[in-house]
C-alpha cells in the first residue's frame, strides 16, 4: 500500500493484501474480493482468513483490523487499469486545455462528451476569454473550428466577435509550451460556431453550402438560394440565427429573414432563374434591426446555444432583488449557511439509490460557474413540476462543503426564475414568491438528454 500511502484503493491491493495474509494465491484472492458484496459468504470468509493469518504469524488484531480495511475498501475499490484509463486523457485534457484552450474546447464542442450540454462547455470558453465567432455561411464550417481573430499587441479592431479577446497562456515551471507563447505577436484564436449546430440542416445541404462558396462567397440571400439546394425553413433558419449578418448586401437581420421567407426558390441553371427578385424587397430602413434578446432567443431556437451572451444577464435585476449568491462566491460562504441560487438549468438526473429515495441532482449555470442543487424526496411534492418543467430556476437552501472548494445546495425553495422574471416588471415579485406558479416554457431545450438524466 505504500503508493497510496497505506490506504487500499485498487481491486489488485485487495486481492495481494487477501494473498500476503492467507497464503492463497491470487485466483482465489480475487474470488473473495469479488464476492465481499454477499452478506452471506462474507462472514465465513472472515473465518477462513483471520485462521490462515494466525497460522502464518501474523497477530490476531492486526488481522482483523486490515480484515475490517479490506472488507470496506471492496466496495468502493477499482482497478488499477480503470484509475489509468482516466487519469492519462485527463492529465492529457488539462495540458491541452492550459496551453491551446480554444483548439481543446473547440474539440469538445464538437463530440460533445460528458453529461454537460454544449452551452456550457461554450459559457466556459467565454470564461477564459476565447472569442466565440457567429455563425455565418461563408465561414463556418461543419463542425467547430479555431480561427486566428488576430495577434496579442495588435492595435485596431478585431472582426465582428461573441466575446472577448484571449491572451496566451503563462509559462509555468517545467512545462513546455508553443514556440508562439513567447512570442509578442502570437495569434489569437476564436472558436466559430458550427453549421452542424442549426437545427434540421442535413449533411447534404451543408455539402451543398460548402460546394458553393468554394466557387465564391455567396453575397446575398438570393444567391445562396440560388447557388444552394438548402430547404427553405434551413435558410430561414439561417437568417434567424445571423448566418447572412456578414453579407455585402447592408441588410440586416430581419430583412434578411423576410429575404429568406420571400424569395423564390428556383436554382442556378434552371429555366425560371430571373435573378431579380431581391429588387422587389422594401427598403431596408423599413426592417428594425434584432434586440439583444431577440438575437438570444434566435440562437437559442437554431442552435440550442446563447452564444452572444449568457441568457442568465437578462435576469440580472431580479437576481440582485433575491439577493441571489454567484457561483463564484459560493465558495467563500460557511457550511450551513442558507443561500439563494439561480441559473439556467443544464443537467438533471435521478439515479437509483440503495435507500431506494428518489433523489433529484441538479446543475445550474449562472455566467460565473455551475452549481450543483440537490433535491430531496421531502421537498419534492411542492417543487418537483417547476424543477422538471422550467429551463431557469431560483433554489433556496442550505450550503453543504463538499471540499476545499466544492460545495452543492440541499434545495429548500424553487421558484420558475423567469416567473420571477416577470412578477419582478409589474412590481409583484413578493407575491410571486409566495405562490406557486406555472413553468415557463423554453424557446428550446438547454439541458442535455442522456441515459439516467431527466433532463
Amino acid at each position: 500500500l505504500q503508493e497510496t500511502y497505506g490506504v487500499i484503493v485498487y481491486h489488485e491491493q485487495v486481492m495481494r493484501t487477501i494473498a500476503a495474509m492467507t497464503g492463497y494465491d491470487l485466483t482465489y484472492a480475487d474470488h473473495i474480493r469479488r464476492h465481499l458484496d454477499r452478506d452471506d459468504l462474507l462472514p465465513g470468509f472472515e473465518r477462513d482468513v483471520l485462521a490462515r493469518a494466525e497460522d502464518r504469524g501474523i497477530d490476531r488484531a492486526v488481522a482483523k483490523q486490515t480484515w475490517d480495511a479490506v472488507a470496506q475498501f471492496a466496495s468502493f475499490g477499482f482497478c488499477k487499469a480503470h484509475a489509468a484509463a482516466f487519469a492519462v486523457p485527463t492529465y492529457r485534457s488539462s495540458w491541452l486545455k492550459t496551453h491551446y484552450p480554444a483548439h481543446f474546447i473547440s474539440g469538445l464542442l464538437t463530440h460533445d462528451p460528458g453529461m454537460y450540454p454544449r452551452r456550457l462547455i461554450l459559457e466556459d470558453a467565454r470564461q477564459h476569454g476565447i472569442p466565440i465567432l457567429p455563425l455565418d455561411v461563408n465561414a463556418s464550417e461543419p463542425d467547430y473550428v479555431v480561427e486566428a481573430v488576430g495577434t496579442e499587441g495588435s492595435v485596431g479592431p478585431a472582426p465582428a466577435l461573441l466575446g472577448r479577446p484571449f491572451g496566451s497562456p503563462r509559462r509555468r515551471s517545467g512545462a513546455t509550451l508553443p514556440p508562439s507563447s513567447d512570442s509578442t505577436s502570437a495569434p489569437t484564436y476564436g472558436i466559430r460556431l458550427a453549421l452542424q449546430e442549426v437545427r434540421g440542416i442535413s449533411d447534404s445541404e451543408i455539402r451543398s453550402i460548402l460546394q458553393g462558396r468554394a466557387e465564391r462567397p455567396f453575397t446575398s440571400v438570393g444567391d445562396f438560394l440560388r447557388r444552394t439546394v438548402v430547404a427553405k425553413p434551413v435558410v430561414e433558419a439561417l437568417a434567424h440565427a445571423g448566418a447572412f449578418d456578414s453579407m455585402p448586401d447592408a441588410k440586416n437581420r430581419r430583412a434578411h429573414l423576410f429575404e429568406a421567407i420571400t424569395t423564390a426558390t428556383e436554382r442556378e441553371g434552371e429555366q425560371l432563374t430571373l435573378g431579380t427578385e431581391i429588387g422587389t424587397l422594401p427598403p431596408t430602413h423599413v426592417f428594425k434591426d434584432y434586440t439583444d434578446a431577440e438575437v438570444v432567443r434566435a440562437e437559442l431556437e437554431v442552435l440550442g446555444l446563447d452564444a452572444t451572451r449568457h441568457i442568465v444577464s437578462f435576469f440580472e435585476g431580479t437576481l440582485a432583488d433575491l439577493g441571489v449568491t454567484r457561483t463564484k462566491d459560493l465558495a467563500k460562504q460557511r457550511g450551513g449557511t442558507k443561500v439563494m441560487v439561480a441559473g439556467v438549468k443544464v443537467a438533471s438526473q435521478t439515479p437509483a439509490i440503495r435507500s431506494g429515495q428518489r433523489i433529484i441532482f441538479l446543475t445550474l449555470d449562472d455566467a460565473t460557474g455551475p452549481v450543483e442543487v440537490t433535491v430531496f424526496e421531502s421537498v419534492q411534492p411542492k417543487v418537483a413540476r417547476t424543477v422538471f418543467h422550467s429551463y431557469a430556476l431560483a433554489v433556496w437552501g442550505e450550503l453543504r462543503r463538499t471540499g476545499v472548494n466544492g460545495v452543492s445546495i440541499i434545495a429548500e425553495e424553487v421558484w420558475d426564475l423567469t416567473a420571477l422574471h416577470r412578477a419582478r416588471e409589474r412590481g409583484e415579485l413578493r407575491e410571486a414568491m409566495g405562490r406557486r406558479a406555472e413553468p415557463s416554457a423554453p424557446a428550446r431545450r438547454l439541458w442535455h438528454s442522456s441515459g439516467g438524466s431527466a433532463g
